[in-house]
């Protein structure tokens, strides 16, 4: 996340208006709910949300991102670096997958994606457990921790729905997919669409 990217402009000029009239011509179009759910309006609006949301996370992060990369404290520097680095990580593999799939790659299945899942779950559960280990010892303080977990938890939403969207977009609009599979994505999907609506409740 650069100190010259405005993410918000980039969002409004870039992002929001696609997704408006993607939002648009599926209510406007004579689709039935079935039809939308099964077809590829639905993968391209799920995975055009996904997007959103990610942009949206990093609009929250970019401005501490900022500010603590250039602490004098190095602990704290340390893990900012490691939010930047981790981010960076992921979409470095996402673009390795869109390679394989523009090159006609048949190895990218569901199953890809949870390892990128479990991944992401594991790196923020080391991420916490190091910031209370630097509480503990007086590495940082308690302010700094609080701002800490709440920027890794960012990192994590957007590394998330990053995958989500790679998953959308590679592997869940396939024809080939089983209904088995497109119902439990879907599942999957209601539950993060339900989280997402009422943590925005509170």
């Amino acid at each position: 996340i650069s100190d010259t990217y405005d993410i918000e402009t980039a969002y409004e000029r870039n992002i929001k208006g696609i997704y408006s009239a993607i939002i648009a011509f599926i209510s406007q179009a004579s689709f039935t709910w079935e039809m939308q759910q099964s077809g590829r309006l639905y993968w391209l609006r799920e995975a055009s949300r996904h997007i959103v949301e990610a942009v949206k996370d990093s609009k929250h992060l970019q401005k501490n991102l900022l500010l603590m990369s250039n602490s004098g404290n190095p602990s704290v520097k340390q893990e900012y670096d490691k939010i930047r680095y981790q981010i960076a990580e992921l979409f470095k593999e996402l673009d390795g997958i869109q390679n394989q799939v523009e090159q006609g790659s048949s190895d990218i299945n569901l199953l890809s994606f949870d390892v990128f899942k479990a991944k992401i779950k594991e790196q923020d559960q080391q991420m916490n457990a190091r910031i209370d280990c630097l509480i503990r010892e007086h590495k940082i303080t308690p302010e700094a921790g609080t701002s800490l977990i709440n920027d890794s938890t960012y990192m994590y939403e957007i590394k998330k729905h990053l995958v989500m969207m790679a998953e959308t977009l590679f592997v869940q609009q396939e024809e080939k997919i089983s209904q088995a599979q497109r119902e439990l994505i879907l599942d999957d999907n209601e539950l993060v669409r339900n989280k997402h609506e009422t943590t925005s409740r509170y």
